[in-house]
């Protein structure tokens, strides 16, 4: 569901800063909540995003 394009656009948000949070994806690509949540758990499964930090306010990592 999530095209090439938009795992580039984070791939590239990602070389200028150090990690997103799904409240980034809300505001800088005009997601929902939800919509937020279920593409960083998408590309975590994938393998692209590595997931870090508290349970109730993770952080992501692009996958080394």
């Amino acid at each position: 569901p999530y095209t090439t394009l938009f795992r580039s656009k984070i791939k590239e948000y990602l070389t200028t800063n150090n990690c997103i949070t799904r409240r980034d994806l809300e505001l800088k690509f005009g997601l929902r909540q939800s919509a937020a949540l279920k593409c960083l758990k998408h590309f975590t499964e994938i393998g692209i995003l590595k997931k870090e930090g508290a349970r109730n306010s993770p952080v992501y990592f692009l996958n080394k």
